[in-house]
């Protein structure tokens, strides 16, 4: 819920329309009363999105940066959608009441009426947001949020009177990139807002989990299984959100995609949520899945360095070779990637029960027949197993199920 003061400050900024004279880019810094320093920027130049963001400390601004910065050279797996889900910020934004939830409508109509305050025209109805990262963007629940936010629309209330008797180059106010040093600070005094510098944080680096089993004896029987074939994968982030507590925002899992380079035929896929918290939770999962479909590849290569990073020890452990492999050489696991994301691996209900993925029954029981003994072999035995399900339907050409039923035991 928001408070009369949120309202109050959302729409007397409205009123200066900032966003006219500045780009989201031009970042400022505004002292907060917990002692953080709240980095905000202000959005609508382009006309796609209309609202102040406040990033705090040097973490905050850090997920800001890695916004502004490039998404490009990165890998086939930086996706765009995941990289919006890693900000961190409280936000005030400004849209269409169709964009609002019901009990946020009836707060904004609440107050205007109460204030005399007309609702018309393009973005009138205020909103305020919590993006914390890879959850749903939720209702503000904190009243450290709230007062940050409140906070930073004062201070965008006063740089607009600012730059209505000066020019940004007067105060320092620049298009933030790798080279800039200071932006300009505002500290809130008994006499309003002083105008001073604050270094740019320095970058925070980026490290990978690299965890461990946490069952030696998955490991001991993975290292026992024949290893054959290679198996091309990566993390990447799956955009149905989680929620298990009403309460909580919804949080975004990732999954761990696995293809067989030769066959191209995907694993089971491996989905774990917290994966920033709990990292091995997903190794144990995928190693459980090698397990039993009773696949131990001789090579894995990493889409990226996230995934050579998740799966390092565990290729040492159970002796598999592991390589971070170029872009060009990943058409497989990019077609993989490709397939989960739009649902062509989901069992939603919307899922025809006799696709796999992605292609329909013909086309796999073809593929049965054509390849070889080795290869067929690299078809995960909980695929087979689907697969021989289509017998008892008649679906199944016989030849097909002797042959898969001969060659995997079943």
């Amino acid at each position: 819920m928001a408070t009369e003061r949120m309202y109050e400050l959302a729409f007397r900024y409205k009123k200066t329309k900032l966003w006219q004279r500045m780009f989201d880019s031009e970042i400022f810094a505004v002292e907060l009363s917990d002692g953080e320093i709240g980095y905000c920027s202000i959005m609508g130049r382009m006309g796609e999105v209309n609202a102040v963001a406040v990033y705090v400390g040097a973490k905050g601004f850090q997920s800001l940066r890695t916004i502004m910065t490039s998404i490009e050279g990165e890998g086939i797996l930086l996706d765009y959608n995941e990289l919006l889900l890693s900000q961190d910020c409280t936000q005030c934004g400004f849209d269409n009441k169709d964009a609002l939830l019901p009990y946020e409508l009836d707060e904004v109509r609440a107050y205007a009426k109460a204030h005399g305050i007309k609702l018309g025209g393009a973005n009138a109805f205020p909103q305020f947001v919590r993006y914390k990262p890879y959850r749903h963007p939720w209702e503000i629940t904190s009243e450290l949020d709230r007062r940050r936010i409140c906070e930073a629309l004062e201070a965008g209330i006063f740089l607009s009177e600012l730059l209505s008797a000066t020019s940004k180059e007067n105060i320092g106010l620049v298009m933030v990139n790798d080279e800039t040093e200071t932006i300009p600070l505002l500290i809130k005094g008994t006499q309003g807002f002083v105008l001073k510098t604050t270094p740019v944080p320095p970058e925070i680096p980026v490290v990978y989990a690299s965890p461990k089993l946490s069952n030696d004896l998955t490991a001991a029987r993975l290292k026992k299984l024949k290893k054959k074939g290679t198996l091309q994968c990566a993390v990447t982030r799956l955009m149905e959100p989680i929620q298990e507590n009403e309460d909580e925002a919804p949080y975004y899992a990732v999954v761990l995609v696995a293809v067989d380079e030769k066959t191209e035929m995907i694993l089971p896929p491996t989905p774990a949520t917290f994966f920033e918290e709990h990292p091995e939770k997903l190794l144990d999962t995928f190693a459980e899945m090698l397990l039993e479909n009773e696949i131990c590849p001789n090579k894995i290569k990493a889409g990226d360095e996230r995934t050579f990073a998740l799966l390092e020890n565990f290729c040492k452990t159970t002796d598999i070779k592991l390589v971070r492999a170029k872009e060009d050489d990943l058409a497989p696991l990019r077609n993989a990637k490709d397939s989960l994301l739009y649902g062509m691996l989901s069992e939603d209900e919307d899922t025809d029960e006799d696709e796999v993925n992605g292609i329909g029954p013909e086309q796999v029981f073809d593929m049965i027949m054509m390849l070889g003994d080795n290869e067929l072999k690299q078809m995960p035995k909980s695929m087979v197993k689907q697969l021989l399900a289509l017998s008892d339907d008649g679906v199944m050409p016989p030849e097909v199920e002797v042959r898969l039923r001969k060659l995997f035991k079943l």
